[in-house]
């Protein structure tokens, strides 16, 4: 029916049903989806013209008492004259609330078209829940205002990265994107950081060839790191960070973008980005879709909200049998769900890097391991472990370093091989943290930026220096030139990273016990005897 007439109907039964009670609690639900809930304290309250998709208050309110009859007016209708001037709501979102003559009115308004009763119900009770998941969202960023204001103005290495992207964020759509989809069908990919951005880099190149001309894949990510790693692979024109989950911000990117598929990789799933692409019409796909222990653990005692969100996403490309029984456990639509195994296990060979060049050049005679996308808690233990492989190591073999150098000879005459040790810390503003850790460890350290400015004559560093790779995008080709690789993420409870990336280039592999992530790539590693887990530092050693 129509927007207006049934929202109003709605809210003058509520009225009629109210007028001369003491107290009354009642409700009435329009055909559209207007839902309007009225608790009454001694007089009963009339109210017309509420509606519209919008939830816009485009009538009014008056007591059916003492006003009215001081107004020489019957009860209020459409338009309801100075009754209309008397109601002021209260809006958020789409709930409006009202506190008048003893009287607390909450109006929320579905939008649409004419729907049987459940449906309204259904869709009245969403705007509802919806609303109050935004009021939550935006009390958790405002209580946490103060902590991220103090971090962005006082420490130097949080600025950039809580102040980078923020006007996108909040709904702010770059020019650069916008043209980039004028004229064009567009698919939209969201990544979240580093490794879904790794994950989806082949994912882009498939469906950019499936889809030819006429189409633009656009790539959101949410972390700073996979930003600039998306930018590198995909051009910065169509990179883009993701908006925070609020209707004006997601709403803006929607209209803006018009996308026929929305692409989520992993495990990115937020409420108000589902419920808007359902209204828009965006299907939803989720890719590479997993479902770690710990947010299996937590979202089963939660189901029924899950299984809402869940049920939102149209198609769910699980990386192994596990993550699809986990996802239907959820409440995902068991004909939603496919198992396609995993998109890491399709990484390519990385580009030719100058610091993987660099450290080639320098290593002569020296093996070298990589720690890896190492986090928090990892880099000391590390440390630590290497201190001892340190003291074993042949007890003159620092003499034959420091004649060959003098001699001017490779390390191979004297049939030596002193290890080096590259760290490479997962978030880039953890470089300087890292940096400063090491000397306290009793190790020289040296940036890896700085041998790029180093003469070849000055290139000779004994084994003794560990050097902090403190660049974007080169992790994977040093690791190439590795002889042992350590993938972090692991000795702390973060679930991994990706053991591929070294185990593609043949090189033998050290994990901790932490890799629920990975589970599946690492078991199948195991049965080919390509990885070695340990269970702590000591055994890490």
């Amino acid at each position: 029916g129509d927007d207006d007439a049934d929202g109003q109907q709605a809210v003058l039964d509520v009225g009629q049903a109210e007028e001369g009670a003491k107290f009354g609690v009642v409700a009435g639900i329009g055909g559209d989806g207007d839902v309007l809930v009225g608790v009454g304290v001694e007089r009963g309250v009339g109210v017309g013209g509420l509606g519209g998709r919008s939830g816009f208050v485009i009538g009014g309110a008056c007591d059916r008492g003492r006003e009215a009859d001081q107004s020489g007016k019957g009860p209020c209708s459409s338009g309801g004259g100075d009754c209309a001037e008397s109601l002021r709501f209260v809006r958020i979102g789409w709930i409006a609330v009202r506190v008048h003559a003893g009287l607390i009115i909450i109006f929320a308004d579905a939008g649409g078209t004419s729907k049987e009763f459940p449906t309204v119900f259904r869709a009245g009770m969403e705007s509802v829940v919806m609303g109050l998941y935004s009021l939550l969202l935006l009390g958790v960023l405002v209580l946490g205002a103060p902590y991220w204001l103090v971090r962005m103005f006082f420490s130097a290495k949080d600025r950039g990265r809580y102040r980078a992207g923020m006007g996108q964020r909040l709904g702010r759509v770059p020019a650069g994107l916008r043209a980039a989809v004028t004229g064009r069908q567009v698919v939209w990919v969201h990544a979240v950081s580093v490794g879904e951005v790794l994950a989806a880099t082949r994912l882009v190149l498939e469906l950019e060839t499936a889809l030819g001309e006429g189409w633009s894949i656009v790539v959101s990510t949410t972390t700073a790191t996979g930003q600039a790693l998306a930018r590198e692979r995909f051009g910065a024109e169509r990179v883009f960070y993701y908006p925070l989950d609020f209707a004006w911000a997601v709403r803006a990117y929607l209209r803006a973008l018009e996308p026929r598929l929305l692409v989520l990789m992993e495990s990115e799933l937020w409420p108000r980005m589902l419920v808007e692409c359902r209204r828009s019409g965006v299907p939803v796909a989720v890719a590479n879709a997993r479902v770690s222990d710990r947010s299996f653990a937590r979202a089963i005692q939660v189901r029924a909200v899950w299984g809402k969100a869940l049920r939102m996403v149209g198609l769910f490309l699980a990386q192994s049998e596990e993550d699809a029984r986990r996802l239907v456990a959820l409440g995902a639509r068991p004909e939603a769900v496919r198992t396609i195994g995993n998109l890491k296990y399709d990484v390519r060979a990385p580009k030719a890097s100058a610091m993987a060049r660099c450290l080639s050049n320098l290593l002569g005679g020296f093996g070298l391991v990589v720690a890896g996308s190492t986090l928090p808690g990892e880099e000391d233990g590390i440390l630590d472990a290497w201190m001892n492989v340190q003291k074993a190591t042949i007890p003159d073999a620092w003499k034959r370093v420091q004649r060959a150098a003098i001699e001017k000879r490779s390390l191979a005459d004297e049939q030596c091989i002193i290890p080096m040790l590259v760290i490479a810390p997962r978030h880039p503003e953890r470089f300087d943290e890292v940096l400063a850790l090491v000397p306290k460890k009793g190790f020289p350290v040296l940036r890896c930026t700085q041998l790029l400015s180093m003469q070849t004559d000055e290139l000779f560093i004994s084994g003794e220096v560990v050097l902090v790779l403190d660049t974007l995008g080169d992790l994977a080709a040093v690791y190439g030139i590795a002889d042992v690789a350590f993938v972090g993420g692991s000795l702390v409870r973060r679930g991994g990273h990706n053991p591929l990336e070294p185990a593609q280039f043949g090189v033998p592999v050290v994990m901790g016990p932490s890799y629920e992530n990975f589970r599946d790539i690492v078991t199948k590693m195991q049965e080919a005897d390509g990885i070695r887990i340990v269970r702590d530092k000591d055994e890490l050693e």
